[in-house]
């Protein structure tokens, strides 16, 4: 292996990016196709052919689709935006929570006048009303919606969830969206981290390559080898990046740069509203490129990127350190001189 090789595979990152990276990707095929599978109708219960009907205390009915019959409705207890959410009951006075549309009440009007009857004029008589069917996705009852309907009844919340159980109706939402929504998410999800994780692996060999190529034109590159190889013998490698006599290797981003190639050296600080998120040391080169260093936090490190300042302005002292107005306009003519 010639040097060339060997200082590209020491500037390569780590495998586990790259098998991570790969995983993900798998990951997020599959978790495609079981929600075009879903989709399609091929796995899962999502018609109201296959609806089963509703036990809200049975959690494996969660996402799946579920039916009830309404005999008796109450208005509605509680709503966010146009999510209202009612308490019904089937000939048994079996007693659930149904979310939908307030306009759908008026599907509903021999049931409230039934519950009005059974449940606040008790005094009064009315005749069973035919049940509704309702078809909808059994969902699980989130607390702060538990605790509103519980206010309402004027009862706790564990009583409560005696009687309607901890799931409900939601007939808002069809069974399929129910179903695919947890897969769509993972597979955005797995498809955002491993291509974060391969673009990264990826652009750290395109930088590894740009900083070598830079290096034969110049032919240093044996000298930097062999400047590094006796740097990590004398450090024991425990230092990132690597400074020695005439260049910076920093392993973590992929970059070999001699001192002599910098013209101008700054931080560069990312803030969200105002508040510093992220920081990279940043290099602009002779050959107009600009290589990003010192990217990885950790302790100790504003006395690495004051070392590579140092470094740099003993090394170069023509190079330009930090960023400033007349550093801008310094470089902006500098750039212009050499187009």
């Amino acid at each position: 292996m010639n040097i060339r090789s060997q200082f590209e595979e020491y500037l390569r990152p780590g495998k586990p990016r790259l098998v991570i990276g790969a995983v993900c990707g798998v990951a997020t095929l599959v978790l495609a196709a079981i929600a075009l599978l879903i989709y399609a109708g091929v796995i899962g219960r999502t018609s109201k052919e296959n609806a089963v009907a509703f036990n809200p205390t049975d959690r494996s009915l969660e996402g799946t689709s579920v039916y009830f019959d309404v005999v008796s409705l109450d208005t509605y207890a509680a709503h966010r935006d146009d999510h209202y959410y009612y308490l019904a009951t089937d000939s048994e006075d079996y007693a659930i929570v149904v979310c939908m549309r307030a306009s759908e009440e008026k599907r509903f009007a021999d049931q409230q006048e039934y519950w009005q009857s059974q449940k606040v004029n008790t005094g009064e008589v009315s005749s069973t009303p035919k049940p509704v069917r309702i078809y909808g996705v059994a969902s699980k009852m989130p607390d702060n919606l538990v605790d509103t309907l519980a206010t309402s009844y004027g009862v706790s919340a564990a009583n409560l969830t005696e009687k309607v159980g901890v799931l409900y109706i939601d007939t808002m939402t069809t069974p399929r969206d129910a179903m695919m929504t947890p897969f769509i998410v993972a597979a955005i999800v797995a498809a955002i981290f491993g291509g974060i994780l391969l673009f990264g692996y990826f652009a750290q060999i395109k930088v590894a390559r740009r900083c070598l190529d830079r290096l034969d034109r110049e032919g240093a590159t044996q000298q930097a080898w062999a400047e590094l190889q006796n740097y990590l013998s004398t450090t024991g490698g425990s230092a990132n990046p690597a400074l020695t006599a005439n260049f910076i290797v920093s392993k973590k981003e992929g970059a070999v740069i001699a001192y002599a190639d910098i013209v101008w050296i700054y931080q560069h600080v990312m803030r969200r509203n105002f508040v510093p998120v992220s920081s990279n040391v940043v290099c602009r080169l002779r050959d107009l490129d600009f290589i990003n260093i010192c990217s990885q936090g950790g302790k100790g490190r504003a006395n690495v990127i004051n070392e590579v300042f140092s470094a740099v302005s003993a090394r170069n002292p023509a190079a330009m350190i930090g960023y400033s107005d007349e550093n801008v306009k310094a470089f902006d003519a500098f750039q212009r001189q050499n187009r």
